[in-house]
């Protein structure tokens, strides 16, 4: 998708882009800056991230996608993200309607219910 139209330059900024973003340190750091899972295994056996997990918060996010699997492997998974979607952006419209915890635990059941109902 980066590369298809791009430049010779573009494509090198490209590549470099992904190779810094892909190191353990970096990808350590963007856990701890923005939220996000780090996406590399060793990033999980680095030290910067055992460092990140002391917040009981990305703990049990990183325990929860130990269940998650790839999109196109997964069932159902347009009308789960579809459904998903369609609650965040009411959920970013009016955050003060929702829990924060409640939004997560009915997404999360909604979407179980679709696999239990196949």
């Amino acid at each position: 998708i980066i590369c298809n139209k791009a430049t010779s330059t573009q494509k090198k900024v490209a590549a470099a882009y992904l190779r810094h973003i892909a190191s353990d340190e970096n990808q350590a750091e963007w856990n701890k800056v923005s939220g996000y899972l780090g996406v590399t295994d060793s990033c999980y056996k680095s030290e910067f991230f055992v460092e990140s997990m002391k917040d009981p918060n990305l703990v049990a996010i990183a325990e929860g996608t130990k269940y998650t699997h790839a999109r196109p492997n997964t069932k159902y998974w347009r009308e789960m993200y579809t459904y998903m979607v369609d609650y965040l952006v009411d959920f970013t419209k009016n955050p003060d309607k929702y829990d924060a915890k409640e939004l997560n635990s009915k997404m999360a059941e909604y979407c179980q219910s679709i696999i239990d109902a196949n």
